[in-house]
């Protein structure tokens, strides 16, 4: 995405999806929130953290 003839540092599902296949041990959440995630959805945001930090 080209955004006033720079590139955009915006990651899309699609590209984070791509990511996380190429890399070993990595687990995506796609959450259904808004662009500030632990703002518009903290209970989802929070259990995510959660999980990802009982796995270290």
């Amino acid at each position: 995405m080209l955004v006033r003839g720079r590139r955009s540092r915006v990651l899309d599902a699609a590209q984070a999806r791509d990511m996380a296949r190429r890399r070993a041990r990595v687990r995506l959440v796609e959450l259904d929130t808004g662009h500030t995630v632990h703002e518009t959805g903290p209970e989802e945001f929070a259990r995510a953290v959660d999980t990802f930090l009982a796995g270290l």
